[in-house]
């Protein structure tokens, strides 16, 4: 898990996006305008997010995993 943490806090954006998926399931363009992230960009963010396991993909939606919704969770514990 501290690898994954790592990962994760090596960017910004990786936590603003799992935040905001961690309150519900978005679209990529809404995901953007939630972010203020430009969509190229978390493009990739999302691409990097799947590959780790912490966020999933289902009929279009993105959704936060288990392993993410722990991960952030152990997020909050580290920034508190």
């Amino acid at each position: 898990m501290e690898e994954l943490i790592g990962h994760i806090t090596s960017n910004p954006n990786k936590i603003k996006v799992l935040e905001v998926l961690n309150k519900k399931s978005s679209d990529v363009k809404a995901l953007s305008k939630a972010t203020r992230i430009p969509p190229k960009m978390l493009e990739r963010i999302i691409k990097e997010l799947k590959a780790d396991g912490v966020i999933e993909e289902k009929n279009g939606q993105l959704r936060i995993t288990e392993k993410g919704f722990k991960a952030i969770t152990s997020l909050r514990g580290v920034r508190m």
